[in-house]
């Protein structure tokens, strides 16, 4: 099922994480894949840094306090964040979510 939530962040936050994005560094999203998926995966992920907690964080925030996302997800818990970038060529193709990961249950994604 698709549930479309849109303004979860302002524009004016959206602008203000892109810029914190800009000092993130980026890796081969291919180390975070599944093993199906690391076939058809050709992107860029967030490595650790404190900018990409804060993204984290922000997003986790404005998530959990959405309603239309509450009633639709009712989240227990949040598996790890990932922060991902296209250059041109890259895509992502086709692929099944893993369900679980790091031993736990993943029963929905979002982008």
């Amino acid at each position: 099922m698709l549930v479309v939530i849109g303004n979860v962040l302002d524009p004016h936050e959206v602008a203000a994480l892109r810029e914190l994005a800009e000092e993130v560094p980026f890796e081969d999203g291919r180390n975070t894949a599944g093993r199906y998926a690391r076939e058809v995966k050709s992107n860029l992920q967030a490595a650790p840094s404190a900018a990409r907690d804060a993204i984290f964080a922000k997003v986790q925030a404005a998530l959990e306090s959405n309603v239309v996302f509450r009633a639709a997800a009712r989240p227990r818990k949040f598996a790890r964040l990932l922060l991902s970038r296209y250059e041109p060529s890259m895509e992502y193709g086709l692929h099944v979510d893993d369900p679980i990961m790091h031993g736990q249950r993943t029963d929905l994604s979002f982008t």
